[in-house]
């Protein structure tokens, strides 16, 4: 199984990027309707009726209760014939008038892993300091990472973030996120993120400028590209396909 981490600071997209993966590739199937539904009505009452997207990947109310979506926000998927799949299980929080329930079903692909599917896993380690610790641990069985910077993002961030990454020397795709706030000064952004990683030799595999709130297509595009990299070592940039990048199998999680 492979491990694809998302990573920068907090409200920088990695949530909302994810889910839109989730949901662009109907990751909740049959449930996708009653899961969006939910996510939905907790946004409501959370005061944040436009940003339900976080609301869909907590899988305990005691992430509710912190209010963060940290570690566990985590999905394990499958990669068959050029589709995402629910792998093992499909979960999501569903809130019945009294109190929050977790909503377990199994998926239709569990058996895929003995059918040759190839499986992943997909995880969004958080953005606070104070979890270091579950971060560097998500990242030391990383086989790729995803970043995540925006308008608020300073070289400081990114030098920290660039230690972490350098030290299990994982290949690295950049996004740099709110296109619409940064405007010009996004690819001043993109600048100091890639010196900043090229000074702590992260090899950064591909880059993207773009919106996550308000460009759904380009920015799954990305995270579906930046998986079937890590899988397949393969990545389309510029129409053209750039093979030879071999996974360091020390990293691998077992199944």
């Amino acid at each position: 199984m492979y491990l694809i981490s998302l990573l920068g600071n907090g409200d920088t997209g990695k949530t909302t990027s994810f889910a839109k993966f989730l949901l662009k590739n109907n990751y909740f199937l049959e449930h996708q309707e009653e899961a969006i539904k939910n996510a939905k009505f907790d946004a409501e009452i959370n005061g944040k009726p436009e940003d339900y997207y976080q609301f869909l990947l907590y899988i305990s109310p005691q992430e509710k209760i912190e209010e963060r979506t940290i570690y566990t926000a985590q999905k394990i998927m499958a990669y068959h014939q050029g589709k995402f799949l629910p792998f093992r299980t499909i979960s999501y929080l569903k809130f019945t008038g009294e109190k929050y329930e977790r909503v377990i079903v199994e998926s239709p692909y569990k058996d895929g892993f003995a059918k040759g599917y190839i499986t992943f896993s997909l995880q969004d380690i958080g953005g606070q300091f104070d979890l270091f610790d579950k971060q560097i641990n998500g990242l030391r069985i990383s086989d790729a990472v995803i970043y995540f910077a925006d308008d608020k993002t300073t070289q400081k961030d990114a030098e920290n973030h660039a230690k972490m990454i350098s030290a299990f020397k994982l290949p690295t795709f950049v996004v740099i996120n709110k296109e619409d706030i940064l405007k010009e000064k996004a690819i001043d952004k993109l600048n100091m993120i890639l010196t900043t990683f090229k000074e702590h030799k992260i090899n950064v595999i591909d880059k993207i400028i773009t919106s996550a709130l308000y460009k759904e297509e380009e920015i799954v595009k990305f995270i579906e590209n930046a998986i079937k990299w890590t899988i397949q070592k393969e990545i389309r940039i510029y129409d053209k396909n750039v093979f030879g990048v071999i996974r360091n199998v020390n990293r691998s999680i077992a199944t």
